[in-house]
């Protein structure tokens, strides 16, 4: 039919219970899977099985760094709200893409488009002299870090 075709910048991942010892390697390497073969910028994740504890939390970050190491995101799909609260108390909604409208709605949350690709080394252009070496009791700095002697 007409009109009728996905969004080919979505994808869906559906984590159908709640998550165990051991089970986040899994869930990246599902993730990584649907990631290469479907091509998709947004990969939505139904999150409705998860409990609202540390191992979910953990998992959901494990997820959104290897989706951005992809060049893709996720977003997350009917969170209960007990996850939602738990997510927002810890600051990591916005990371994982669980904004309150976008997480407790029955409609998948549209595609946003590639996330904004961020270095996390910095530039270090400009930064070719050393520093001469401080000795403060019995460690040894030239870079700004600490290394016992």
């Amino acid at each position: 039919m007409p009109g009728s075709d996905p969004d080919p910048t979505t994808a869906v991942l559906v984590i159908g219970a709640p998550i165990a010892d051991g089970d986040a390697p899994l869930l990246c390497e599902r993730l990584r899977a649907v990631a290469c073969a479907s091509g998709a910028q947004t990969i939505v994740c139904d999150v409705r099985a998860l409990d609202a504890e540390a191992r979910s939390v953990d998992a959901l970050a494990r997820l959104q760094l290897v989706a951005r190491r992809l060049g893709c995101q996720i977003r997350l799909y009917r969170a209960s709200p007990e996850l939602a609260d738990l997510l927002a108390f810890l600051g990591l909604s916005t990371v994982v893409g669980c904004g309150r409208a976008a997480c407790n709605s029955s409609r998948p949350p549209p595609a946003m488009g590639r996330p904004p690709k961020r270095s996390l080394i910095p530039d270090l252009r400009g930064w070719t002299r050393a520093r001469p070496a401080v000795k403060i009791g019995g460690c040894q700095s030239t870079d700004g870090l600490a290394r016992v002697l």
